[in-house]
């Protein structure tokens, strides 16, 4: 599975997913703005490791091959 991290509206990033789905790859488009309005997205570093959750997927972080950062605005807001 590829990552998409990017930003809402970010022009590039939707001409490559369409590529994508094109070639049947499976891919999770997560953009910045997902961080703080979603519920369902968990990042968690603690004593037993390191957790990454979307859509209550617990096996997510397993299945990613890859992971395209672009344009992503996350670290504008910290």
């Amino acid at each position: 599975m590829i990552i998409i991290l990017s930003t809402n509206g970010e022009i590039s990033t939707g001409k490559v997913i369409n590529w994508l789905c094109f070639y049947k790859a499976t891919f999770l488009r997560i953009n910045d703005h997902e961080f703080y309005e979603k519920k369902n997205l968990q990042i968690k570093f603690d004593n037993t490791g390191f957790k990454f959750q979307y859509d209550n997927d617990k096996n997510l972080l397993k299945k990613i091959k890859v992971v395209w950062f672009r344009k992503f605005g996350f670290f504008d807001h910290l």
